[in-house]
């Protein structure tokens, strides 16, 4: 784990379970399998949120390069606004995402599931620290956080992560010049990290959380795929989950008959993986499909 990333996860606790909405493969693979898929952010409802983030990134940089007082550390961030895009986060790794959220029962999230009657929403207690890749086979950055909604507090928090990498940054001045490039590097790695966590506020009714998974790309061997409808094929990361972690599902919006049927199948699911039958319960929007 990425020292941003420990620093965000350890502040960012959810109150209580988050909701991931998914089909019935999804389902069946977090109570099954126990894990969440963490899809290729290429293959999101829309990619450009990552480079958003990118572009906060370096207007960060930018700011603190006109507000420092500091020569050497004016020249450090005018220097890594200009070595952002080369060191982005997507022009380094590939990123994976699993979308969760705060909304129970929400019908913006359904709608992407209704016309087909195959959607559940997943509650999920997860734990901040979980993924830890000294730990796990998943040789990748994983962080677990909340999405922030306005650019202006997501710039002031990396102003905030760069000004304190800036303190260790003065203490190596007269190490030389490949000391300074060097964490120069890492300081620019690390806020690159908090891009995927930056989305439009037009989107902030979602109230959504994110796992995200940055593998650099000479050392992935776990990725898998799956293929849409369409045939697209789509590469995803197969993320571990505590045991035990589901606290309830609800069956998407559907016909009468179905809804009672989806709702029975997902009881005998969770029963056989020793979860009690009653945390399955059908959603309370009617279908109108």
């Amino acid at each position: 784990m990425s020292a941003c990333a420990a620093v965000l996860s350890a502040g960012s606790v959810p109150s209580a379970p988050l909701w991931h909405y998914t089909g019935a493969d999804g389902l069946r693979g977090i109570v099954q399998d126990v894990a969440i898929h963490a899809t290729h952010y290429r293959f999101t409802n829309d990619e450009s949120e990552l480079v958003e983030g990118e572009a906060a990134t370096r207007r960060a940089c930018v700011e603190l390069a006109k507000e420092e007082g500091d020569p050497v550390r004016r020249t450090l961030f005018t220097e890594l606004a200009d070595f952002s895009k080369s060191l982005a986060l997507t022009k380094r790794t590939d990123v994976f995402i699993a979308c969760l959220t705060e909304a129970k029962d929400s019908l913006v999230q359904w709608s992407g599931y209704r016309h087909r009657g195959t959607g559940y929403a997943i509650a999920l207690r997860l734990s901040p620290t979980h993924w830890d890749p000294d730990a796990d086979e998943l040789d990748a950055s994983v962080m677990f956080a909340q999405v922030i909604y306005n650019r202006k507090a997501f710039i002031r928090l990396v102003k905030q992560q760069l000004l304190q990498f800036a303190v260790i940054h003065d203490r190596y001045r007269s190490y030389g010049n490949a000391a300074m490039n060097a964490i120069q590097a890492w300081m620019l790695q690390e806020c690159a990290s908090l891009s995927p966590r930056l989305k439009q506020a037009c989107f902030a009714h979602e109230r959504e959380w994110r796992i995200i998974v940055s593998a650099p790309r000479e050392k992935q061997n776990f990725l898998k795929f799956r293929s849409r409808p369409d045939g697209t094929l789509v590469p995803f990361v197969s993320l571990p989950l505590e045991s035990g972690c589901v606290a309830g599902v609800c069956c998407g919006p559907a016909h009468a008959g179905q809804q009672e049927a989806k709702v029975m199948a997902a009881r005998l699911l969770l029963r056989e993986h020793g979860y009690a039958e009653h945390i399955v319960r059908p959603s309370g929007i009617p279908f109108c499909g």
